[in-house]
């Protein structure tokens, strides 16, 4: 995973969790791994719905 952030601009998911779990807030951090997991599931599902009939090379008619 990429960690990197802008002092007082932005933030990412991993800086998040590994922020919370410094601050003793293991909730939170939880919070923010499942946040982290759905993103990545609904990605996968995402893909395989969309390349599902299209067979090596984007080729349409392909394995199943």
């Amino acid at each position: 995973m990429v960690a990197g952030n802008i002092p007082g601009k932005t933030e990412t998911i991993p800086i998040a969790i590994y922020f919370a779990v410094e601050g003793g807030e293991i909730s939170r951090a939880l919070m923010w791994c499942g946040v982290d997991v759905g993103i990545s599931l609904a990605l996968l599902a995402g893909l395989y719905f969309w390349t599902r009939g299209r067979g090596p090379l984007g080729r349409s008619g392909g394995y199943r």
